[in-house]
């Protein structure tokens, strides 16, 4: 008889297993091992419970000394018009700090219009408007110039309260070489006294300032270079230059004689002109308008006596320059 075949696949069926032993052979899972690569992020964590030691610190480094930027000096460059027997007297300074580039300026402007000669306030050559045209126009415009003056009505002044000094001992003729030495007036002691008190208002605090004064404007026998820098906190040096070399100075002279010739109302047609012209520029109708003073562009301080004439303190006491 053939032998009975089983389901396909062949071999003969056999028994499963029946009660606990089905259920385990059915049920009963083959442990499984996982196996993953070895990395830093899976390896198995050996480290002890404990927290590693940490390494010494280093020593503490002291941070790099920050560099002070050193901040150029304020250039102040002074000149007066009128006089003590004229109706005004005026004293004025032009402060700038950028002194380079306001001089490469106009040096440039120069070159463009083949002027050579001073811009001066009391030079009326018709061909150097359009370079004190230009010179002004900058003035206004650039933030790093700056302008204050003291206008001084002459006839409300009085010289009898200031000291005058005798010369100098050995100041006999005869006793220097050259003509004997004088000394100095009131008008001279008021003169540097008002130059200081100018100077004292218009610089800013702490301020590290070198002053550029015509050497031609100064009395024989002045001192106010030695005055100005013994007597003005912060002002590091007094100099006397010739303006014919300095065109800051020219621009100094041109605003103080505009100012004074204002207040005279010049009608010489040059002057005018350019009277005219920085008044236009600051949106005035006269160079001593006090609006203008509530900015630190341009100042024009107009002295007055005051109310108690007393002599010596009421008008101050200048001291010996």
């Amino acid at each position: 008889m053939p032998r009975s075949r089983g389901p396909a696949g062949g071999g003969a069926r056999r028994a499963a297993p029946s009660g606990p032993a089905r259920d385990r052979a059915t049920f009963d899972p083959v442990p499984l091992r996982l196996i993953v690569p070895s990395s830093p992020d899976t390896a198995p964590d050996t480290a002890p419970d404990t927290a590693p030691t940490a390494a010494p610190a280093a020593p503490a480094q002291t941070p790099p000394r920050r560099r002070r930027l050193r901040v150029p000096p304020l250039f102040v460059y002074g000149d007066e018009s009128g006089t003590m027997s004229e109706s005004y007297f005026l004293l004025g300074v032009l402060m700038v700090r950028d002194r380079d580039r306001h001089v490469e300026a106009i040096r440039a402007w120069r070159d463009e219009l083949g002027y050579r000669s001073q811009m001066a306030y009391s030079k009326t050559d018709r061909r150097k408007v359009p370079l004190c045209e230009r010179a002004l126009d900058h003035f206004v415009a650039d933030d790093d110039m700056e302008f204050q003056a003291m206008l001084i009505p002459t006839a409300q002044y009085d010289l009898r309260h200031y000291r005058s000094s005798p010369p100098p001992a050995g100041a006999a003729a005869g006793a220097t070489p050259g003509p004997p030495l004088a000394g100095r007036s009131a008008a001279v002691t008021s003169y540097n006294y008002r130059y200081k008190q100018l100077l004292l208002h218009s610089l800013p605090r702490r301020e590290r300032a070198v002053v550029l004064l015509d050497e031609r404007s100064r009395a024989e026998h002045d001192n106010l270079t030695e005055y100005i820098t013994r007597e003005v906190p912060g002002v590091r040096e007094t100099q006397l230059v010739d303006s014919a070399q300095h065109d800051l100075i020219q621009l100094t002279d041109l605003l103080t004689g505009s100012v004074f010739g204002d207040v005279t109302n010049v009608q010489q047609p040059v002057k005018r002109r350019l009277i005219d012209h920085l008044k236009g520029k600051l949106g005035v109708r006269s160079l001593t308008d006090q609006r203008l003073a509530l900015a630190r562009k341009y100042r024009v301080h107009v002295w007055e006596p005051p109310a108690t004439r007393a002599p010596g303190p009421a008008l101050g006491r200048p001291g010996t320059p």
